[in-house]
């Protein structure tokens, strides 16, 4: 494991909270998509403050349980606060 894998990792860990709701859905990001885009990702979430059971709820609730929905839900945040 690289350093930036593991610095992924621990950013997935502490944006969770703790939630299995919330690793769980950045696991499978992480598991499905490139290294810089997971990164990018975190970045926005960590922007956006979006962190633990409001991961989840993101996912399921406003998502449909749709990882794609998700990515996009998460960048169009970005998008909003530039």
């Amino acid at each position: 494991m690289n350093i930036m894998e593991q610095d992924i990792l621990e950013k997935m860990i502490n944006l969770s909270q703790g939630n299995p709701g919330g690793i769980t859905v950045l696991s499978e990001i992480y598991q499905s998509y490139p290294i810089e885009f997971v990164k990018r990702l975190l970045d926005v979430l960590e922007k956006t403050e979006i962190r633990g059971p409001d991961i989840w709820v993101l996912w399921k609730n406003k998502s449909n349980k749709n990882y794609h929905e998700f990515i996009a839900n998460v960048l169009a945040l970005d998008k909003n606060q530039n």
